[in-house]
């Protein structure tokens, strides 16, 4: 790294971002962990939280959709949007959390996601 502004440039991309999806975070770690502890840590972090966001969405939208076709067969068709709305409250989640972390990191400090599989080590 150039100088300690570039990393915490990129560690706050690195956050920023998981609102692209999984891949941001993804090239940053491939690409500038060997670079820079702060750029490793802070991408890590961010494709740990990337990598738990996408294991939940998928689970909660094959189970709202699951749950949805029992409960219109059950003729309780009206829980059905209540159900569907559940993945999309994890992605405004994962946008909240992206965005936190982006702005803890260019304020100088660390962010630590309230929860993630650290399957990155």
């Amino acid at each position: 790294m150039r100088s300690a502004g570039d990393e915490r440039l990129w560690a706050c991309f690195s956050h920023f971002g998981g609102l692209l999806g999984i891949a941001p975070p993804l090239v940053i770690f491939l690409v500038l962990k060997d670079r820079s502890s702060l750029v490793r840590r802070e991408a890590k972090e961010a494709l740990n939280w990337q990598i738990t966001f996408i294991m939940g969405y998928l689970v909660l939208l094959v189970l709202a959709g699951l749950l949805s076709l029992v409960l219109a067969v059950l003729s309780f068709g009206n829980a059905a949007p209540v159900l569907t709305a559940l993945p999309f409250l994890l992605y405004i989640a994962n946008a909240l959390f992206s965005v936190m972390g982006g702005l803890r990191v260019s304020s100088g400090g660390t962010y630590r996601y309230p929860f993630s599989i650290r399957l990155v080590r």
